[in-house]
């Protein structure tokens, strides 16, 4: 009986993990989405490579994520 209830209680710490873990992804996939600009060019070209920083971190975030739920 208390075996059973381990298992059972592993099984829902696994399930809220899996959660957080998409929830998380999902933030980092919002992260990746570019922004529009508007002005000139060198504010584009300004918001290009923010764009590029943020994709780089969601990145890194996304593949840490994954990782972490391969572990899991």
């Amino acid at each position: 009986m208390l075996n059973t209830l381990f298992l059972n209680l592993q099984g829902m710490l696994g399930g809220v993990l899996s959660l957080i873990t998409q929830g998380m992804l999902s933030i980092v996939e919002t992260l990746k989405t570019p922004r529009r600009s508007t002005g000139s060019s060198r504010k584009a070209k300004k918001d290009y490579s923010k764009y590029i920083r943020d994709n780089k971190k969601a990145n890194a975030i996304r593949a840490a994520l994954l990782t972490e739920a391969d572990i899991l």
